[in-house]
């Protein structure tokens, strides 16, 4: 499979086909001399009002030294100012992403020390500088554990761990914040780009489709199949053509989540929640006192609570009142400190928290600080 780079401009509908005859005897012999030769019309068609043109290049990584030798081209930046076509601020000098690209087999990580306790095999990502810490994970197979970093998308089959970012298909996909999988295997990773995986092939999705990126969350409805995309200026219905604007444009989405019922709640970083009732939104109270704080995370569990991870602790709503378990003020950021700390959030007893540690072959005090 060969690596393809998309060329964007923003242009009107209305003249575009002037712009198609600019860009094949004006803009073209400018591209050749950025070894961005014979261009094709992309299969999937780009949002309203934008012209594009596909290159064959020689991998991901070179997409990104084009865009910017062609960022530092002022023959060519002027060439398209003159030209009068292009109507966005932010790409006034065309957009140069990547489009498609074999996944590759990534690059191992050598520098991820581990060691047992009990039953238990513990891995010090924190102090790999390779990798990084993960933000997310997404356990796909039985011998799949997918996890996102502030480095790209790592994957974990039980012995080893292969980063993948600007040296795979993955691009420049930097912080990974969102992972959907459905049941056939297929992967969605989200953070600078949107990254669609299946069979070892990346295509991905941004401005072009009508995305905004970078995105801070996702969510592949498993009842229908729709994937939702959270991202800082709102909430995206995605499909396999283009990208649909939901019904919290404007919101800084930061939490996707789908409850027992199969309803769609989201989160904001201005602590309000959403249920989606047939794609439309109306926030709800889930507080008496006053609103949420910025809300970071959501997830639902089988008796229908929603817990909802916040800056200021942990709350969990069963439809019809919120329980706050609010973080210990005399531990060090906030965390739980301790078998102690952590029996009291779980509502048990601390001896007994201490003897379920122990039958899993973990020190009192593993994963508690």
């Amino acid at each position: 499979m060969t690596t393809l780079a998309r060329l964007s401009f923003w242009v009107p509908a209305t003249q575009q086909d002037h712009f198609a005859d600019t860009f094949e005897h004006t803009l073209l012999p400018l591209l050749a001399n950025h070894r961005l030769t014979d261009p094709s019309v992309p299969e999937r068609p780009a949002m309203p009002g934008v012209f594009s043109r596909l290159f064959t290049v020689e991998s991901p990584a070179a997409v990104t030294a084009i865009g910017q030798a062609l960022h530092a081209d002022q023959t060519w930046c002027a060439t398209l100012r003159a030209s009068g076509a292009t109507h966005h601020q932010t790409y006034a000098n065309g957009l140069l992403e990547l489009y498609r690209a074999p996944l590759g087999p990534g690059t191992v990580i050598a520098d991820s020390p581990s060691y047992r306790q009990g039953l238990w095999q513990i891995f010090s990502l924190e102090n790999s500088p390779t990798l990084g810490m993960p933000s997310i994970a997404l356990h796909q197979t039985q011998d799949a554990l997918w996890l996102g970093t502030y480095e790209g998308l790592a994957r974990f089959d039980g012995g080893q761990f292969r980063l993948h970012n600007h040296n795979s298909g993955l691009g420049d996909i930097g912080w990974v914040s969102g992972l959907a999988s459905d049941a056939s295997g297929v992967l969605w990773v989200g953070g600078q780009t949107l990254a669609h995986i299946d069979r070892g092939n990346c295509v991905h999705y941004g401005p072009a489709d009508g995305l905004t990126l970078p995105v801070q969350a996702l969510l592949l409805d498993q009842t229908v199949g729709h994937l939702w995309v959270g991202t800082a200026s709102g909430l995206y219905l995605f499909d396999s053509q283009a990208g649909h604007k939901g019904p919290l444009d404007g919101q800084s989405i930061t939490a996707v989540e789908q409850d027992l019922q199969g309803l769609i709640w989201a989160g904001t970083d201005q602590g309000a929640l959403y249920p989606m009732a047939d794609r439309t939104a109306q926030p709800v109270s889930v507080t008496r006192d006053a609103p949420l704080p910025p809300i970071h995370d959501l997830a639902a569990d089988h008796q229908g609570h929603l817990w909802i991870g916040t800056e200021e602790g942990l709350y969990c709503f069963d439809g019809r009142q919120t329980t706050r378990f609010a973080p210990d003020p005399k531990s060090p950021n906030g965390r739980v400190s301790g078998p102690q700390g952590a029996a009291q959030l779980l509502g048990i007893n601390a001896h007994t928290l201490s003897s379920r540690i122990r039958k899993y072959g973990l020190s009192k005090n593993a994963g508690l600080e």
